[in-house]
């Protein structure tokens, strides 16, 4: 395809904090909520749909980041950690694989350095970027306590290229009394500190196959064998199963239809004889509460990309008008709701 436009390292620096400031929340409210987290990739292409409401336009911009990362990906600290967080290749490196591991750390480093995501907004988006010595330093000891135990000298090789990054001396007089801090650069920092990663998930993992293992000897001696239901059993069971099935290819059929058909509605209403099909992120919540979905805005951009990808939309260079045509469109949303277990149980817009 046509090669993406670079964006300019500016641009990429303030996208790049504005990722990290909503990775950084979106986690927090992940673990409070006890849901797993989302990938850096993903979450860097919602941000990006939300901020332009079309996703096509947020893939011509994600498109034009990772080639400013493939091209000149080794320019600078910030450019280097976040291809090597998304698993971007770049000029320097081949970055193959997306680590989930990797990106947790990651988060946690940064959880651990600023107390809000609005904290880490301010002091990556700055131009001097300074973070205190001794915050970064607590946490690398917290973060990475098996490789200090484990692997000592890859531990003080890391400490000593943190304490000797080039800092900046800073005096605050606060509420009556003089505070004194070390400044580093916080992408040098991170960049440090993550580069450790694969030392402390090795020594970590090794930790918890012996305790995992431990517990299976243990669960194994106890074990009981369970006896097998009786030929009479598994007839009945195999008969109403065959009769639930039945019934639910019809209930299927049913809300296929009925998704359908409150969709082409809403459509035609939107944009009467000339309806393609086609709605932005705002339009398509709207149209999930008009089936009755009062959905967080999470859900809804989660949604709404499974739809965009169905229809195939973010696939060209953002340069084409989507060619699927609106029953093509039509029949992707249904798919998307059902997958979901999500009904129209509603009266389509007149």
């Amino acid at each position: 395809g046509k090669k993406a436009k670079e964006l300019s390292i500016q641009l990429a620096n303030s996208l790049i904090c504005a990722i990290y400031e909503a990775k950084l929340k979106q986690d927090q409210d992940d673990d409070a909520e006890g849901r797993p987290h989302q990938s850096l990739p993903e979450l860097s292409r919602d941000l990006l749909i939300r901020k332009y409401g079309i996703k096509r336009l947020a893939t011509k911009t994600m498109r034009s980041l990772l080639q400013l990362c493939r091209s000149r990906g080794s320019s600078s600290s910030r450019l280097r950690l976040f291809a090597s967080l998304c698993a971007i290749p770049t000029d320097a490196e081949k970055n193959d694989e997306y680590s989930v591991v990797m990106v947790a750390l990651f988060s946690g480093l940064l959880g651990q350095l600023f107390k809000t995501a609005k904290e880490l907004g301010v002091t990556m988006g700055s131009k001097h970027r300074g973070v205190d010595r001794d915050l970064v330093m607590a946490a690398f000891a917290d973060t990475f306590t098996h490789t200090r135990k484990k692997a000592p000298e890859e531990y003080k090789k890391a400490a000593r290229a943190l304490l000797t990054l080039p800092s900046k001396n800073l005096v605050r007089n606060a509420e009556g009394s003089t505070q004194k801090m070390t400044l580093v650069d916080v992408d040098d920092s991170l960049e440090i500190m993550t580069g450790v990663w694969e030392i402390e998930h090795r020594y970590k993992s090794a930790s918890l196959f012996s305790s995992l293992c431990a517990k299976k000897s243990a669960a194994s001696a106890r074990s009981t064998v369970e006896q097998e239901p009786s030929k009479r059993q598994t007839e009945l069971i195999s008969g109403a199963l065959k009769a639930y099935h039945a019934k639910q290819r019809e209930t299927k059929r049913l809300r296929k239809v009925n998704i359908e058909s409150v969709f082409e509605a809403y459509d035609k209403t939107l944009n009467g004889n000339e309806a393609i099909g086609e709605l932005t992120l705002e339009q398509f919540q709207a149209l999930l509460k008009n089936m009755g979905y009062a959905f967080d805005s999470r859900t809804v951009l989660e949604l709404f990309n499974q739809w965009e990808d169905e229809c195939g939309d973010g696939e060209d260079d953002g340069d084409e008008e989507a060619t699927m045509g609106q029953r093509e469109r039509i029949g992707a949303f249904s798919l998307v709701m059902m997958r979901h277990g999500l009904n129209a149980d509603c009266i389509a817009p007149a």
